[in-house]
């Protein structure tokens, strides 16, 4: 019995350490979401909005959501809370909407609770505007929830364009993941709870230059002389780039954190998926840039956040990749020539599910060209403002079909005849 009982206790602690396994000694990543393929295994699925303006949206939001739930074979329907009945009460629920749109939100049966002007988590109390939540109920709950809610819509947006379900919650705070972790018995554990500014400013170190606040791994911190004229390199990248693409200059610090590696970055810029395979160089998560190592990834990121801050912060893809990549066709020769063959080449495929984010964009340098030249064939035609004034837009065929009067199945076949033509 004494051995069985050792054998057991230290299969426990090889598990303890292992979810704790890795530099920042935090909870790790569960890369099988587990809680979210159980969801999805779930017969019936009901999506529940509240009874407000808003609900339409949600129903937009969510309707590839829905489509992909079915590919699983769930059923889905969707209820308005009041509609709502007691049997509903015992079936999986995906909640979305602002907190305080709902009349009965205990009857939900989370650990987010109702405060005056916000939502409390545990002993986290959440009163500002942009402040949201995330949260998933663990795999013995008999009915289920995903919950997505917070104190405006707006709030809301960042964790429906970027799930991130191997955690049980994530809290955003100004649209940015602040705190996340693990509950235990579907409640708030405190010993499971990371709060994210306290890693960096454990871990990095503040680095200042024209444009940049740069935060270095300290475990780089040695390498800070060598690179420092790199650092101030990228200044000079941000007049360059803001002149050819008539944008303002920034009002604000950038914050670019530069981290030694994969891990490092995918904890710290909350892409977590990456820790499950994959590689990335850089990426940007709100207003802030994290790149791994000191390199090029960093000028790629800043383009993005100057262009999306001033614009829109929620463009699809295929557009805030496409206006980079033809910053790329303006600036490099070789770059254009590359675009326009892999463009040339895949010009007969339809590529409005990549557009409208049905089918994925990233597959090698295809689509970054693809979209870099439709990009083009728009400004070469309509002038930048004009795209300025789309990339606003919260719906890509209608600001498409405002903005150039034209409905885009018809400005793609005028811009495979463009690109022929070229």
């Amino acid at each position: 019995m004494r051995s069985i009982a050792l054998t057991l206790f230290l299969l426990l602690t090889i598990q303890a350490n292992c979810q704790n396994n890795n530099y920042f000694q935090i909870p790790g990543y569960d890369c099988e979401i587990t809680s979210d393929k159980k969801f999805r295994s779930s017969k019936e699925i009901l999506f529940v909005f509240p009874n407000d303006k808003d609900s339409l949206t949600y129903k937009e939001w969510t309707k590839s959501w829905i489509n992909g739930f079915k590919r699983f074979g769930s059923e889905c329907e969707i209820k308005y809370e009041s509609e709502l009945n007691e049997q509903d009460f015992e079936k999986p629920m995906l909640v979305l909407g602002s907190i305080y749109s709902f009349r009965r939100w205990n009857s939900f049966e989370t650990p987010i609770k109702q405060i005056t002007k916000g939502f409390r988590f545990g002993d986290l109390k959440f009163h500002q505007f942009d402040d949201a939540i995330f949260y998933i109920s663990d795999t013995t709950t008999k009915a289920m929830r995903i919950v997505i809610t917070g104190n405006s819509i707006g709030s809301l947006r960042p964790i429906v364009n970027n799930m991130r379900t191997g955690y049980s919650y994530l809290i955003f705070e100004d649209r940015i993941i602040t705190h996340f972790g693990e509950c235990t018995d579907n409640n708030y554990d405190k010993s499971k709870h990371v709060y994210l500014p306290d890693l960096k400013s454990k871990y990095y170190q503040l680095v200042q230059t024209k444009y940049y606040d740069f935060y270095i791994a300290k475990r780089l911190v040695n390498q800070i002389s060598e690179y420092k004229p790199k650092l101030d390199s990228f200044d000079l990248f941000v007049d360059k780039y803001i002149e050819i693409m008539k944008l303002h200059k920034p009002t604000y610090r950038i914050p670019c954190f530069i981290h030694l590696d994969q891990e490092e970055i995918s904890y710290i810029s909350t892409h977590f998926s990456h820790l499950c395979g994959g590689n990335t160089a850089g990426v940007v998560n709100g207003k802030e840039i994290h790149s791994k190592g000191f390199g090029g990834a960093i000028e790629h990121e800043t383009s993005h956040l100057l262009f999306n801050i001033e614009y829109n912060e929620n463009t699809p893809t295929f557009f805030s990749e496409g206006i980079r990549q033809y910053y790329d066709f303006v600036t490099d020769s070789s770059q254009l020539s590359a675009g326009y063959n892999t463009s040339i080449e895949f010009i007969d495929e339809d590529i409005k599910p990549v557009i409208f984010g049905y089918e994925p964009f990233f597959q090698g340098n295809k689509y970054y060209y693809i979209s870099g030249f439709f990009v083009k064939y728009l400004i070469d035609n309509w002038g930048i403002d004009k795209f300025k004034q789309f990339y606003k837009a919260e719906n890509i065929a209608l600001g498409f079909e405002q903005t150039y009067e034209i409905e885009l199945d018809s400005a793609l076949i005028n811009y495979n005849g463009w690109l022929k033509r070229n």
